[in-house]
């Protein structure tokens, strides 16, 4: 869809939940809804709290909204798990579309109806599965994100490629990355369909996920850098070889992502031991890949696993002594 198309979609809507910099970088956009009821999100991230959730459901239950409208989200990810958490609750749920303008958000964050807020204790641990009736994605909106949400969704995408033999292959051929968008999102769209509530093979998807939410409440770096390196750890503890391979597609699409630094164990396993897809009190899943195309989960006892990590030889690579 090109922008044009996007503004002309614009005009069949009457609620929006919007990022503030999307307003500021597209005077267009802001004028198409001036006279609809807006709310505009000032740092969606931070605003994916009660209390700001509170503030935008009195702002459309104020405005006489019905189970018969829709709310449009327009923004990046975290916009879109802010918006479609409204949508999923307000008058016990009501139909939402999305407009993703970040990498992000149209491979991965729009895609499947995950939506929700963050607690002090880690993200998007009150929430739901509420798919958006639409997603209109537009590259357009890429010509405008910083570097460093590029970036971001850069590092979300490269689990595609371990996930899927296809998208393995043809990222071994192609030259330029963003042409391996829209096959990562129809792939992520072919595994909703077969398991929407995230029972089985969907959990796949959160391949480097573990560690990289780990490592985004500690650090708060965005999200897809984390996964990244949420990814190489997975790779350097449990398949070397597959750590090589990760590389390599770092090098040949020359991406480039900011330093980790070392890490504290015991910050990243006091998170694991909240994270809401531990199976129980004590047991955490990694999906793993040896095969590429082939992921697979396989569950820890989490003191064990890290005793496995302290002693390996690639401990020092993320962690300090």
């Amino acid at each position: 869809m090109n922008y044009k198309e996007v503004l002309a979609q614009i005009e069949e809507y009457d609620h929006f939940i919007v990022d503030e910099v999307i307003m500021q970088l597209y005077p267009e956009i802001s004028e198409a809804i001036k006279d609809n009821n807006t709310y505009v999100v000032f740092n969606p991230e931070e605003s994916k709290n009660f209390h700001d959730y509170q503030k935008i459901v009195d702002h459309f239950i104020d405005k006489k909204i019905t189970r018969h409208d829709q709310i449009v989200a327009i923004g990046g990810g975290a916009l879109s798990d802010l918006a479609g958490f409204v949508a999923a609750t307000l008058l016990r749920g009501i139909d939402w579309v999305i407009i993703p303008t970040t990498l992000l958000a149209m491979i991965d964050a729009s895609i499947g109806g995950k939506v929700g807020i963050n607690l002090k204790q880690g993200k998007n641990l009150v929430g739901a599965f509420h798919k958006p009736k639409e997603i209109l994605v537009c590259p357009h909106f890429l010509s405008t994100l910083p570097d460093l949400e590029l970036t971001s969704g850069q590092g979300e995408l490269l689990k595609y490629l371990f996930l899927s033999r296809d998208i393995f292959s043809k990222a071994q051929s192609e030259t330029d990355f963003q042409n391996l968008i829209q096959i990562c999102a129809d792939y992520k769209n072919e595994i909703i369909t077969l398991d929407p509530f995230e029972k089985g093979v969907r959990a796949y998807l959160n391949l480097g996920h573990t560690f990289g939410h780990a490592i985004e409440k500690l650090i708060h770096m965005p999200h897809g850098v984390c996964v990244y390196y949420g990814l190489k750890m997975i790779f350097a503890f449990f398949n070397e070889p597959n750590y090589k391979v990760l590389e390599e597609f770092v090098s040949k699409f020359k991406l480039e992502f900011p330093e980790l630094g070392k890490l504290n164990i015991d910050d990243i396993f006091g998170y694991l031991e909240q994270d809401k897809k531990r199976k129980n009190l004590h047991e955490v899943d990694l999906i793993l890949v040896d095969d590429i195309g082939s992921p697979y989960a396989k569950g820890f006892d989490i003191k064990n696993l890290k005793s496995i990590i302290m002693g390996h030889k690639n401990y020092e690579n993320f962690f300090r002594k």
